[in-house]
């Protein structure tokens, strides 16, 4: 049942179709609240968005280097052996059968010792993984909740502070927020595994969910998620649009070494993403906390 929903899924996503939450909105009207409220707080937002764009843009490159050995072509020339030669070759030859010896076990050493450094860099490696992904689950993700509600708070009243960034370590709902983001980095990592195609439709599932915990950081992480399924159900197409739309300041973002980026593009793009936030969430949360009871109810089975 549950590959049926997702093949469904994949097809009104391609076809741009209509979902229960069928709600329409405009590409222009959307871009010009979110310059509004952007230019109206402009040198916080810039802030801000640069500390964003450092969270979410998190990317890494690796290179190899090949290593070329030349080998030398060395003739050698038998010579049949004299006589008086006879018996410096036996002590040669028993020679060269000590050395052969010596030469397997100091092939067997250096064996193990390359694969204990091997096991050591694995090791290394692994500690380095885990690090990054507690760094990530325990700071990067309450920090993208703070900045997503800045960006909401900016658009409903004009003007935020920094001080929202912080608000995802707030002592009380700290643990649900970090529990909440991981299982959403959890669930788009896992769908990424199938291909790629998969992956990019549960990242727009989930696109509303640090927004919908900047809100409401008490709700449990299948609550959180579904309510964010709900809100983006027939909407993901149009949202894949919407950020197309942006491609042009992307790309001058890129010639301009990051510098368009930093003072228009990035603050542009997080408050747009913001007001399609305060779009979606009109239904869900105008009518108190029944987005809540649905969730609830709706996810009585568990959520993939």
């Amino acid at each position: 049942m549950r590959i049926m929903n997702f093949v469904c899924n994949v097809f009104l996503f391609a076809k741009g179709g209509s979902g229960m939450n069928a709600k329409t909105w405009d590409r222009a009207t959307l871009k010009m609240r979110a310059q509004e409220a952007f230019k109206r707080n402009y040198w916080m937002c810039v802030l801000v968005a640069l500390i964003l764009a450092l969270i979410t843009s998190g990317s890494g490159n690796s290179g190899r280097d090949n290593d070329k050995k030349d080998k030398n072509n060395k003739t050698v020339v038998f010579q049949m052996p004299s006589a008086e030669n006879a018996g410096d070759m036996a002590k040669d030859k028993v020679g060269s059968l000590l050395g052969n010896k010596y030469y397997s076990a100091g092939k067997l050493a250096l064996g193990f010792t390359a694969g204990m450094i091997a096991i050591v860099v694995i090791a290394v490696v692994a500690v380095i993984l885990l690090f990054a992904l507690l760094i990530n689950a325990l700071v990067l993700n309450p920090l993208e909740v703070g900045c997503r509600k800045f960006f909401v708070k900016n658009a409903l009243e004009g003007e935020a502070g920094i001080g929202c960034v912080g608000d995802g370590f707030r002592g009380g709902t700290y643990g649900n927020v970090v529990v909440t983001m991981f299982m959403r980095d959890l669930k788009i990592f896992l769908w990424t595994l199938l291909l790629v195609i998969p992956g990019i439709i549960k990242a727009y599932e989930y696109r509303m969910v640090p927004y919908i915990l900047a809100e409401h950081p008490e709700l449990r992480y299948s609550e959180a998620l579904e309510m964010s399924r709900t809100m983006m159900d027939g909407q993901k197409m149009d949202a894949f649009i919407l950020d197309l739309s942006f491609i042009g300041w992307f790309f001058l973002t890129a010639i301009t070494c990051g510098i368009a980026g930093v003072f228009w593009t990035n603050p542009y793009y997080y408050a747009t993403d913001a007001e399609l936030y305060l779009v979606l969430s009109t239904d869900d949360y105008a009518s108190g906390t029944t987005a809540r009871e649905n969730a609830i109810e709706m996810n009585g089975n568990g959520i993939l």
